[in-house]
């Protein structure tokens, strides 16, 4: 029996988890992400201290299997730039996956796409402009600066000694630091071109664990494997790593997208390689479980406990005959406003809703993925795609409530109690959101990334956790896919 520390560093929670190559969890434990200083920066050792404690929880848990672990995987959020030296030290603050300070920087740098394929991508959010930030913020950062990798990265970094990413996560990075065309988008901003760490594809091993401090020094010499961001992990997790397929992976935020054999572009999608005639397209929306904070500050709540209290209070009220999700969905926040006991609309300043519904979002992208998916499939009509979702829930033919269908609509069923009661199973609701409370399946694909070659249960289709013992991914790294230098995300 294979058993692998699995570990997915999340925007809400830090999940960790010993999994067998038949599944099977033998312990988990989920501890809170680290959070932004005053600078509003994370600071990269913070994620090796929150993983240190969710190995050091597992080893108490069930020390057998800690020590009995054949590998380490870990995943987690990307588009988060880490900057280290050549030995692996963190050089500054890490802006997170959201953030939008550069924004400023990108448009007073912005470069003519014409004469800079990559420069289309370039906004606030591409890792050369936040990479400029910090130059100017931090200039002996960037001088001493080695490499840029993800956490997950920076925490292979600190079990082995060696520094490394993969193609997939570091996609935009790569292409910034390409020359193929002109003169290199970093180096037309003033960067090192010599940012790129090395590449490994997901499933190949980074290196052995060195001789560290407890609770580390049971793993000395076990193999660290190279995973991609949590998106990808979610989608091998859900056997949608599949031309045809399309995906919706639920977290902090929301992602949708289909997977095809040839590459597609869409205004307002991302159009990602992720494999050998494996493209992906599609992308993040402003919803997902972090849609709770936004609407925390529409309704006037400056916590869980009096988001709970609010929301309780309007799922108290006489149910309206109009769907939340429709063509008027600042309406809908509106009433939430009123259970406040008054009939104050919300501020005028308050941030309109952006594609406040994963409804509507998962709308925009089918239809713009139309084309995609009718390749994919080998006909010029849409079929209606299985979309694979990484939490399921029994679907309503209509949603009354909030943007997550998949734990919003868990309100609408609380809605039946009592509102007393249901302002404490909310306020629960709320934070088992943070505390992992679902289902890993990014952590259950890790697993799947020690095993045997040939026989890949994706290839025929299979989600991994209907898989036979045989049917796992260790060939990703080992040739069934190779990823060549892709041209997105």
């Amino acid at each position: 029996m294979t058993i692998v520390l699995a570990a997915d560093l999340g925007g809400t929670s830090v999940k960790a988890a010993l999994v067998t190559s038949e599944g099977h969890i033998l312990a988990q434990t989920s501890i809170p992400a680290p959070e932004p200083g005053v600078s509003g920066l994370i600071l990269p050792p913070e994620w090796w201290n929150r993983f240190r404690e969710a190995a050091a929880t597992l080893r108490r848990d069930d020390e057998g299997a800690f020590k009995a672990a054949d590998a380490i995987a870990v995943t987690g959020v990307t588009r988060t730039p880490v900057v280290l030296d050549a030995v692996g030290n963190s050089l500054a603050g890490a802006i997170t996956a959201r953030d939008a300070r550069a924004q400023e920087i990108a448009a007073r740098t912005a470069i003519a796409p014409d004469s800079c394929p990559e420069a289309a991508h370039y906004d606030a959010f591409h890792p050369a402009a936040r990479l400029k930030w910090i130059s100017q913020q931090t200039p002996q950062a960037i001088v001493h600066a080695s490499a840029v990798v993800d956490p997950k990265d920076f925490i292979a970094s600190r079990l082995t000694g060696r520094i490394a990413s993969d193609p997939i996560s570091q996609a935009r990075l790569v292409a910034a630091a390409s020359s193929i065309d002109g003169p290199s988008l970093l180096s037309r901003l003033g960067l090192p071109e010599t940012l790129v760490p090395d590449l490994l594809p997901p499933g190949r091993v980074i290196d052995r664990v060195r001789e560290l401090s407890e609770p580390f020094n049971a793993l000395a010499g076990k193999p660290v494997v190279m995973t991609s961001h949590d998106t990808w992990c979610g989608v091998v997790g859900l056997g949608a790593l599949v031309p045809g397929r399309a995906y919706n992976v639920s977290g902090t935020t929301e992602t949708f997208g289909v997977m095809t054999a040839q590459a597609f572009k869409a205004g307002g999608l991302m159009a990602v390689q992720w494999g050998d005639d494996l493209h992906q397209l599609g992308g993040p929306g402003q919803n997902g479980a972090d849609v709770l904070t936004w609407l925390g500050t529409l309704i006037g709540a400056d916590s869980q406990s009096e988001i709970a209290g609010k929301v309780a209070r309007a799922l108290g009220q006489p149910r309206h005959e109009t769907p939340l999700i429709g063509r008027r969905p600042r309406l809908a926040f509106r009433r939430l406003a009123r259970a406040r006991g008054t009939a104050a609309r919300p501020a005028r300043t308050a941030r309109p809703p952006a594609r406040p519904v994963a409804g509507a979002f998962a709308v925009r992208v089918a239809r713009r993925a139309a084309p995609a998916l009718a390749v994919a499939h080998g006909s010029a009509v849409l079929r209606r795609p299985a979309i694979a979702l990484r939490h399921p829930i029994h679907r309503t033919g209509r949603l009354h409530l909030l943007a997550r269908a998949d734990r919003i609509a868990l309100l609408q069923k609380l809605g039946e109690c009592g509102s007393g009661a249901c302002g404490d199973r909310v306020l629960q609701f709320l934070r088992q959101i943070g505390e992992g409370h679902v289902r890993m399946d990014c952590l259950n694909v890790a697993e799947q990334l020690i095993g045997q070659a040939s026989g890949s249960g994706l290839q025929r289709r299979n989600g991994i956790e209907h898989s036979r013992k045989d049917d796992r991914l260790h060939h990703f790294g080992g040739g069934s896919l190779h990823f060549p230098l892709p041209a997105g995300w």
